[in-house]
C-alpha cells in the first residue's frame, strides 16, 4: 500500500491515481473476486494450457469460468495450477509466478507498445523507496526506471518487490454498452472515464524478493 511518506518519493517519478485492490499475493487473488462477470479474460496454466472465457465464481482456492464466449461447460481452474490471469483491456490481472523473467517480459511489451498509457511498475527497494515509472529496462543484475527523461537504476540485489500498475478492469455495465452496442457505446457517459483510463488503477505484485523465484518457462513444469 502507498502511505503518505512513500508518496512523496512516488510523486517526485511520476504522478498516478493508484486504487491499490492488491499489494499482496492473496490480495492479488482477489481482484478476480471484483472484476465484471460479462468480460472475457484468459488463462495461462503451469503446464502451458491455454484456457479462454467469462468467469462465473471466484474462491480463496479455484475460479470457475466457462470456456468460448460463457456458453461452454463449467471448468474449474485451481489457483496453485495457473501462472497467468489477463483481459484484454490492461493486461495481467494475476500472476502466479514470483519472477525477474515476468518482470522482464512486461517490460517489453510496455515498452513496445503494448498498454501504452496504461501499465506502469512500482518498485519497491528494501530500504522502503518506492518508485514508480511506466518506462523500464530490465537485466539479470538490475532495473532501470525512466519517467520523464530521469533514469534511475536499482541492483536486483537492492529490490523488495516489484508491482504492476494498470487500469482497473471495466464495471460491468462497460462491459455491456462496449459488447452489446459496438461503435454507439460512445455515447454511454460511463464509458468515456474508462477509456481514457481515469477510472483508477489497479496493482498486481510480479516479484518478491522474499520468496523463491520460479523462472520456469511456461509450458514447462516444476
Amino acid at each position: 500500500m502507498v502511505n503518505s511518506k512513500s508518496l512523496l518519493l512516488v510523486l517526485a517519478f511520476g504522478v498516478v491515481t493508484l486504487q491499490c485492490w492488491a499489494v499482496d499475493n492473496d490480495a492479488a487473488w482477489s481482484n478476480l473476486k471484483h472484476v465484471t462477470r460479462a468480460g472475457f479474460y484468459n488463462f495461462v496454466s503451469r503446464t502451458g494450457q491455454h484456457y479462454a472465457g467469462k468467469i462465473t465464481k471466484v474462491t480463496d482456492s479455484s475460479v470457475v469460468i466457462t470456456e468460448g464466449y460463457g456458453k461452454g461447460a463449467p471448468v474449474e481452474l485451481l489457483r496453485p495450477d495457473l501462472t497467468e490471469v489477463s483481459d484484454g483491456a490492461g493486461g495481467l490481472l494475476y500472476s502466479g509466478r514470483n519472477s525477474w523473467a515476468e518482470v522482464a517480459s512486461l517490460a517489453g511489451t510496455t515498452m513496445s507498445g503494448f498498454d501504452v498509457g496504461k501499465g506502469s511498475f512500482l518498485v519497491v527497494t528494501k530500504s522502503g523507496k518506492q518508485l514508480l515509472a511506466r518506462t523500464i529496462k530490465v537485466t539479470a543484475s538490475d532495473v532501470t526506471l525512466t519517467q520523464r527523461s530521469r533514469k534511475e537504476t536499482i541492483l536486483k540485489a537492492e529490490v523488495a518487490r516489484v508491482e504492476y500498475v494498470r487500469a482497473a478492469p471495466w464495471p460491468e455495465r462497460v462491459e455491456w454498452s462496449y459488447q452489446e452496442l459496438g461503435p454507439l457505446a460512445i455515447f454511454d457517459p460511463g464509458y468515456w472515464p474508462h477509456m481514457l483510463h481515469l477510472s483508477g488503477k489497479i496493482s498486481v505484485p510480479i516479484y518478491d524478493a522474499s520468496v523463491p523465484e520460479n523462472d520456469t518457462p511456461r509450458g514447462e513444469v516444476r
